[in-house]
């Protein structure tokens, strides 16, 4: 329930109360992986690349491989972003 009504908030642009949807909903599911993986792309938009790169990494170790997948790859993309900086 929290991860849809974040999902509507991130469509109003209503980011601050986003996080705290998508935050509350993994506080109930600590491996909800399209949480984990939708707070991180909020993260990335919001230009908060440590914290998008804290949650893909305990998105990557969910073991999930279509989760972490993505995940590790986003981590290198944004590691290397960082590193042009």
């Amino acid at each position: 329930l929290f991860f849809n009504i974040a999902n509507c908030y991130v469509r109003m642009d209503q980011y601050a109360v986003a996080i705290q949807k998508y935050n509350q909903s993994i506080q109930i599911k600590p491996d909800f992986a399209e949480a984990l993986y939708s707070l991180s792309m909020l993260y990335i938009t919001l230009e908060k690349g440590s914290q998008a790169i804290q949650l893909l990494r305990w998105l990557a170790e969910l073991g999930n491989s279509k989760w972490s997948e993505l995940a590790t790859q986003f981590i290198e993309d944004i590691e290397q972003q960082e590193l042009q900086l």
